[in-house]
């Protein structure tokens, strides 16, 4: 069975835009009256974020299914999956950026030394989570290619020994 170009990038844009959909099924359960989608969304999100009220943002006074970092990864995966889509070329080495403040900002917060507002959060993950979207859709793509010349390619292992 031949493979559509395009689709396992398909798929990994489905399920990122999944992902970021759900951090707003709290607010979407309380305005169709099904708390227990509410519950699902928090029990899915819990092993991954602390859920922190006073980390995470609130719509209509219902609070998000994650904090702001982490709803700031999710929507960045989202977008640099789709931005990969459009855009190719190669991103080296600026992934360690957003990740080094990522992680400087979450050690300075647990440390007690700095409380970063929940916009910074926010945008914090989104740098983190759009160079970790683009590089997921690398991966794709490549895994595409070589299921599709699986059968035009001989693949062969030298030993060196």
């Amino acid at each position: 069975m031949q493979m559509k170009a395009g689709t396992v990038l398909t798929g990994l844009l489905c399920a990122t835009a999944f992902l970021a959909a759900l951090v707003f099924m709290p607010v979407i359960a309380q305005k169709i009256d099904r708390p227990f989608l509410a519950g699902a969304a928090y029990l899915a999100f819990a092993p991954f974020c602390h859920q922190l009220p006073g980390r995470s943002f609130h719509i209509s006074g219902v609070q998000l299914a994650v904090c702001a970092r982490c709803a700031g990864i999710y929507f960045g995966l989202f977008i640099g999956a789709l931005f990969f889509s459009f855009w190719k070329k190669p991103v080296s080495r600026l992934i360690l950026w957003p990740a080094a403040l990522l992680a400087a900002d979450g050690l300075l917060n647990f440390l007690g030394i700095a409380a970063t507002p929940s916009y910074l959060r926010l945008v914090f993950g989104l740098g983190f989570g759009f160079f970790g979207g683009w590089l997921l859709a690398l991966g794709a793509s490549d895994l595409e290619e070589m299921v599709r010349g699986r059968g035009e390619r001989k693949w062969e292992i030298k030993s060196t020994i």
